[in-house]
């Protein structure tokens, strides 16, 4: 069987899974999502701890609409050193909890992400904004993350900056950051 092949049977298993294992009460996305059913191409970006350096990998993102209209699904590919990575995630707004709920399938791993919302933005169909928060490692130390996503036209920007919470200072570091613009 070929790569692409593969990686297809792979994408449609994924889905299956991720859509058997959410269960959600009530959620709802905004009507308008300029960015679904299109890709992006661009880079992630990330510091090194082991050297402070910063590192640019190849990324691709596509972002899907769910079949019930209040899942997105975002399919990534990118090469981290040496091998490439497949990631699926299945997200879902929850508005009468302002959260948001990210599920994950990397190789053989999943995982659950439960985010409150400090910002959920639509004003225009050309720009979508939602800022995020997290309490979870990083670094093997506990830290709050906070994340940024903006679609603005053809471009995608997100940022995630880190707090750690075993000191008392505010380190609002910067630890990842994905720059992309939409493929023709």
């Amino acid at each position: 069987m070929t790569a692409s092949l593969l990686r297809v049977k792979k994408f449609w298993v994924t889905l299956l899974l991720a859509f058997t294992s959410i269960q959600v009460l009530s959620s709802e996305l905004p009507e308008r999502l300029p960015f679904v059913n299109a890709s992006y191409k661009g880079t992630l970006n990330y510091i090194d701890y082991s050297n402070g350096k910063p590192v640019a990998i190849p990324l691709e993102i596509q972002f899907l609409a769910g079949i019930d209209g209040k899942t997105l699904i975002v399919d990534r590919v990118y090469t981290d050193p040496g091998f490439q990575v497949f990631s699926l995630s299945v997200m879902r707004y929850l508005k009468n909890t302002k959260s948001w709920i990210d599920e994950t399938f990397e190789g053989n791993e999943q995982t659950t992400d439960h985010y409150s919302i400090l910002e959920f933005s639509v004003p225009n169909d050309e720009y979508w904004k939602i800022i995020r928060t997290i309490q979870k490692q990083d670094n093997n130390r506990d830290a709050m993350l906070t994340i940024t996503d903006v679609f603005d036209g053809d471009k995608f920007f997100s940022e995630t900056r880190v707090d750690y919470l075993d000191t008392t200072k505010n380190e609002n570091l910067r630890r990842n950051w994905i720059e992309l613009a939409r493929r023709p």
